[in-house]
């Protein structure tokens, strides 16, 4: 074979060669480009949209942007920021975008915001809830989201747990149902651990009080979130109802 022509032939194969590498990338590097673009339209509309109010009664009120909407029987999305209050006959659930529930007493009030935050290289949800009132919070354990609520004088840790936080009187309650919540009273600083069964409060005037026997009184208002308490056994204690 003529020197030429086996130096055109190869010449050809390197061509064909180097032009499916370039398809490779080229094909490679869109497809990329396609999926962050999605992601980052995806962690955007999670940031907007918090998670979703379920009406349980009427006389439901949700104030975004300055401006107060009643909210219909049936379903509607929380955003950042939103503040959800129920009157004297209201209730409502809010499921959050994480799958944890709360459920809102009549004449409460919460403030719902959250965030993304850089956790290493783990992006994680952040959620802060502003309380007056009683809710009850059905919270999963979940590494990848932080949830904190806070009342006026107090500030909630939470984990994977059921419990009832009530802001009455300037007086912050926490009782548990399952799991364990550490409450602080912002004023002092001082922390206490919540095991099932018990409960604790943070007075007026910002002292935390030592733990005591989960009181009855606290379901009140909220029962709608699932099971009737009982005055029976309860996590090795016999309920106070007051």
């Amino acid at each position: 074979m003529p020197r030429q022509v086996l130096f055109n032939q190869l010449f050809l194969s390197y061509i064909r060669i180097m032009f499916k590498k370039i398809s490779f990338w080229k094909t490679l590097f869109v497809g990329a480009v396609f999926i962050f673009g999605a992601y980052s339209v995806s962690a955007f509309l999670t940031q907007d949209g918090v998670g979703e109010i379920i009406i349980k009664t009427p006389n439901v009120f949700v104030t975004r942007e300055g401006r107060q909407i009643r909210v219909d029987m049936g379903k509607m999305t929380v955003k950042k920021d939103d503040i959800i209050h129920t009157d004297p006959s209201g209730k409502a659930m809010i499921e959050l975008s994480t799958g944890d529930k709360l459920f809102l007493a009549p004449s409460s009030k919460i403030n719902l915001s959250s965030t993304i935050i850089q956790n290493g290289m783990v992006k994680e949800k952040s959620f802060i809830i502003r309380i007056w009132g009683k809710i009850r919070a059905q919270i999963r354990k979940n590494s990848a989201r932080q949830i904190q609520m806070k009342t006026v004088t107090s500030t909630i840790g939470i984990k994977g747990t059921d419990f009832i936080v009530e802001f009455k009187n300037e007086e912050t309650t926490v009782g548990v149902i399952t799991g364990l919540v550490e409450m602080t009273a912002d004023q002092s600083g001082k922390n206490i651990n919540i095991p099932p069964g018990k409960m604790s409060s943070v007075s007026p005037g910002g002292k935390l009080l030592p733990l005591s026997k989960f009181a009855g009184r606290l379901m009140q208002g909220v029962e709608f979130a699932g099971e009737q308490l009982k005055e029976d056994e309860f996590s090795g204690e016999k309920l106070e109802v007051r």
